[in-house]
């Protein structure tokens, strides 16, 4: 089977050759350390398959077109287009970067609406996403002017999806990469404020992340306009940070699930993304008809799902992804590395549905022999049938 045969065959709980091997992904400080500078010419996505293939994983890639920085509304920076400079009159977007010595750089944003101004500071170093130190929504009534953003028709492009669909071919599993609305709503609020909104103003809460939903959704409709067959991965990172099952049904359920249904009207997967904890509404999230599900965090590395556990409970209605401790790819031994593979494939192999991955990125401590005693483990213990 060729990479995308194997991943859309456990997508759909088929019989595949063996088990998908996944990334989670590369930390740019193992970047720099193991692969030479881009050059000038290099194709992103080319040299994004040949990292993952160097170790032995079945690459998947993210296709650009798709914007820059979720709350910005805003094309990839080479995409921008007349349509979209006239439909920006409205949401004129501002970064003014410094830097606090070597590591740390500040990006003070400003979007200018005719409503009045949206501003944020960002604090972050060049390898992470960093904090908002002032978010952009500070009071309830500035959600109003994110009326002002423009439609995703001119933010998306179309070409540059299909250019890179067509680069990936069978060697690699398209995705898009989309927020979940409690991802957007922490962006624009704050991870913490946004929390503490649910308890201090929550029918505000609802009308807010109902707006989100709004657009995210067209976001899909016009992402699936491309024509191209790619899975919406929908980032719901911050969902990790802890909420309670009544939380996520009461607040968040109804807003994603729409973003769900719009993707699979549109012939379109949706993979979601929730790093941390999530135990608390597995079979929520498996009832809002999600194809997959990552990262399966475990209890010693922060989160709090255990991976035959999942398998149990909604492993046979979702595809499940993850598992794998990351520490041990960055402080094991080889030989333990393959006993973890093992026991991955233990609890989450049989019946199908499973995509051998670690639960977060590869440091740049990771040494690279653990990389290769991981895929090969993977390809040795799963075979036909799964």
């Amino acid at each position: 089977m060729n990479v995308k045969q194997r991943y859309l065959a456990t997508y759909h709980h088929r019989p595949t050759d063996r088990v998908p091997v996944a990334l989670s992904y590369f930390h740019a400080g193992f970047v720099r350390k193991h692969f030479p500078p881009p050059a000038p010419d290099e194709d992103p996505i080319e040299a994004g398959i040949q990292r993952q293939l160097r170790y032995g994983f079945d690459p998947h890639q993210y296709v650009r077109g798709t914007g820059r920085d979720w709350f910005l509304a805003q094309p990839d920076r080479s995409c921008e287009t007349p349509a979209y400079l006239d439909a920006a009159q409205d949401w004129q977007v501002t970064e003014e970067v410094s830097r606090r010595g070597e590591e740390t750089i500040r990006t003070e944003y400003t979007i200018k609406t005719p409503g009045g101004a949206l501003s944020c500071i960002r604090v972050q170093t060049p390898d992470d996403f960093g904090v908002f130190e002032a978010p952009f929504i500070k009071q309830e009534e500035d959600i109003d002017l994110l009326r002002h953003r423009p439609h995703p028709r001119y933010v998306i492009n179309h070409e540059r999806i299909r250019q890179d669909y067509a680069t990936m071919g069978d060697r690699c599993w398209p995705k898009a990469s989309v927020a979940g609305v409690w991802t957007v709503a922490s962006f624009f609020r704050g991870p913490d404020t946004i929390m503490l909104d649910l308890y201090d103003r929550p029918e505000w809460v609802k009308r807010f992340l109902a707006l989100l939903a709004d657009y995210q959704v067209e976001l899909i409709q016009e992402i699936a306009r491309a024509g191209v067959d790619v899975t919406i991965r929908l980032d719901n990172s911050f969902l990790g940070f802890g909420l309670s099952r009544r939380m996520f049904t009461e607040f968040i359920q109804l807003h994603d699930r729409r973003i769900v249904e719009a993707a699979h009207d549109a012939g379109l997967r949706v993979h979601v993304h929730i790093c941390g904890k999530k135990n608390a509404f597995l079979e929520d999230l498996a009832d809002m008809g999600i194809d997959a599900l990552e990262t399966l965090t475990p209890p010693s590395a922060a989160g709090d799902v255990d991976l035959a556990d999942a398998k149990r409970r909604i492993g046979d209605r979702v595809c499940l992804m993850g598992g794998f401790l990351s520490y041990t790819l960055t402080m094991g031994t080889p030989e333990q590395v393959r006993e973890e593979v093992k026991a991955c494939l233990d609890k989450a192999v049989d019946g199908g549905g499973y995509i051998l991955s670690p639960t977060g990125r590869i440091d740049p401590e990771t040494p690279e022999e653990n990389l290769y005693a991981f895929t090969e483990a993977a390809k040795a213990y799963s075979g036909s049938g799964h």
